[in-house]
């Protein structure tokens, strides 16, 4: 630390590594709050009902959760078929490997990957601005998708403001 201070860094890393310090200042306060406000119990418990993926054996678990990135990423396409519960079994637990909706899941990270290599072929200014877009897109919907904790919904509606504009 004593070294940054004393000028030998220059003054853009030096405004670098202090954003990234207040913002992971900004994120352990945040957590810190959360933990404060839900008290000694520190994750949430969900019935069976809210989430019924979470509730599933491993390869049940794990199956449903890569379909729910292809209905997520096509409700984000094609917000045609909202709902405003998707609980209570909605969406149907993929039990087996051989269940089509596989193929939704296996064409949507054939999508993401062909897409990743197209964006790596672009010149320098476009590839960060268009990675910067997707990331604006990507960052909101991780959480809802239980990287770490299990959430109480199974298809958060992101896209229900594209639906107003459909009506008009």
């Amino acid at each position: 630390m004593r070294y940054l201070m004393l000028g030998r860094v220059s003054p853009w890393l030096r405004d670098k590594l202090l954003r990234v310090f207040l913002l992971l200042t900004a994120a352990a306060g945040a957590l810190y709050l959360r933990c404060k406000i839900m008290g000694p119990k520190i994750l949430p418990s969900f019935s069976r009902f809210d989430n019924p993926a979470a509730a599933s054996a491993t390869p049940t678990r794990q199956l449903t959760y890569n379909y729910l990135l292809s209905v997520n990423a096509w409700l984000l396409l094609f917000p045609c078929n909202l709902c405003c519960d998707w609980t209570m079994s909605t969406i149907p637990l993929i039990t087996s490997f051989w269940d089509t909706r596989n193929l939704a899941t296996l064409a949507f990270y054939v999508f993401v990957f062909l897409a990743a290599r197209a964006i790596f072929k672009l010149e320098e200014d476009a590839r960060v601005s268009l990675m910067m877009s997707l990331s604006l897109l990507v960052l909101p919907f991780l959480p809802c998708e239980q990287p770490v904790l299990p959430v109480g919904f199974v298809v958060a509606e992101r896209c229900s403001t594209f639906r107003a504009w459909d009506s008009a």
